[in-house]
């Protein structure tokens, strides 16, 4: 009998540790049911959509360790997911976090049990990847759309004012926002625009991209219109020229003479063909190209009238 009582005690002992003190011990009563929603609003892909088929994961909310779980479960064909026999003197946390392409999405949330209806919000992770994010507004903070943001590298090619040289340009979405994730680290600079019959807004900025998405509010103000030319320059096979010579002349006897002495000003074509030159005396031009590959030349000749406004022209280079 008292062997008996012994081993009762010891059961009794075992049963309150395993309900009450032991982490992880799935033996309570309470319950989460919740459902999984992507809340894209970086990229705008999706908002609000149910996500089907993924990993939550269920730990409590005061426990140091971020990397371990008591539970993971699988949402259903709805975004619904369920956890029982949870304590009802602890507060958990629900976890998920999935790359989706190149797009990191985390979702956390802290709950309180019992909970019939909890919704948790998968979005964009601001500190687990790189990138940039912008959201354009108006001289009075109102949300423009179509606004276009040219991004550079370089900075030389950013001063210059024309986003033709750029290395990605985005164009903002219904919100004024825009963004580009994934992106190598450096410094970046920014030319944002936005044009409505004669008025163009601008504004510039520079961004600093290291290991974490950066966040920028562009508000565009009345930029001074300038003029200018922006050249592209072609092969005869319709091939951009880099290094290309461009000579401006409004001397037409100076031009006359196939050289590039006497020109008012050059420009050199960029490696996307390019050249840009703003703020230019108006008046008619004589533009001379010219190119020397080894002992191979090329050359093309152009006429511009240069107004108060930016021009685009193409001049095509040809064989000597």
């Amino acid at each position: 009998m008292k062997k008996f009582l012994i081993l009762l005690t010891a059961a009794v002992v075992l049963y309150q540790c395993t309900e009450k003190d032991i982490e992880g011990d799935f033996a309570g009563k309470e319950y989460v049911r919740g459902r999984l929603f992507i809340n894209d609003t970086l990229t705008q892909q999706s908002v609000g959509v149910p996500l089907a088929k993924k990993k939550v994961s269920l730990g409590y909310a005061d426990s140091p360790d971020s990397l371990n779980f008591l539970f993971t479960t699988t949402t259903d064909e709805e975004g619904y997911f369920l956890f029982q026999n949870l304590r009802s003197d602890k507060i958990y946390r629900l976890y998920y976090e999935e790359k989706v392409g190149d797009v990191l999405y985390i979702g956390k949330d802290t709950v309180q049990v019992p909970s019939n209806q909890k919704p948790l919000f998968a979005e964009v992770a601001l500190n687990k990847q790189s990138g940039m994010q912008f959201t354009v507004s108006d001289p009075t903070g109102g949300r423009i759309k179509g606004a276009k943001i040219c991004v550079f590298l370089n900075a030389s090619s950013y001063v210059a004012g024309a986003c033709d040289a750029s290395n990605f340009q985005l164009t903002t979405d219904d919100y004024g926002r825009a963004s580009k994730l994934n992106i190598s680290p450096g410094t970046y600079y920014i030319l944002a625009s936005f044009s409505a019959g004669t008025t163009t807004l601008t504004r510039k900025d520079t961004v600093v991209v290291s290991s974490r998405v950066e966040q920028r509010t562009l508000q565009l103000q009345p930029g001074t219109t300038k003029n200018g030319v922006t050249y592209l320059v072609l092969d005869s096979t319709g091939a951009r020229l880099s290094g290309v010579s461009l000579c401006f002349f409004t001397s037409p006897v100076l031009f006359s003479r196939d050289t590039c002495e006497g020109s008012n000003f050059q420009l050199l074509s960029n490696n996307n063909g390019v050249a840009t030159q703003q703020d230019i005396a108006q008046n008619k031009y004589y533009v001379y190209g010219y190119l020397k590959v080894g002992d191979i030349a090329f050359a093309g000749k152009d006429t511009l009238q240069v107004s108060s406004s930016m021009l685009s022209d193409t001049i095509i280079l040809r064989r000597k």
